[in-house]
């Protein structure tokens, strides 16, 4: 022998168990990776789902109905409500010739629960209001 001397089992055993503890490490961040993305997809999806009906709604007016075209999301729907607008200053009229000023708000529901909700002050024609 030129002087190396071999591994006594108590050092293997102890680089099997700093490997171990390492390995664990790794899979429990992996896992709260995973879980964070998922969440964060979630997340994603139900804003996108109601960014799409607040977009529709703003675009054909709040008493439109949102078609399955637009909005075909098995499980889900979007609710929109029109309210009048609160803390305008002193002075200002809600109402100019036939233009309103209105608090459209659209919730997002899922399974009959609301998740979500945007709120957009909007100028509304009187009829769209009726």
């Amino acid at each position: 022998m030129n002087g190396a001397r071999p591994f006594t089992l108590l050092e293997v055993v102890l680089a099997l168990a700093v490997l171990a503890i390492g390995l664990l490490a790794a899979m429990a961040l992996q896992n709260t990776a995973v879980l964070r993305v998922a969440k964060a997809r979630d997340a994603w999806n139900r804003q996108h789902r109601l960014a799409q009906a607040l977009e529709f709604h703003l675009l054909a007016g709040p008493k439109a109905p949102l078609p399955a075209t637009v909005f075909d999301y098995p499980g889900w729907r979007a609710a929109c409500t029109v309210a009048e607008p609160e803390g305008l200053p002193a002075g200002v009229p809600a109402v100019q010739g036939q233009w309103r000023l209105a608090t459209v708000t659209v919730d997002l529901i899922q399974d009959g629960q609301t998740v979500d909700a945007a709120t957009v002050d909007m100028l509304l024609r009187s009829e769209d209001l009726e």
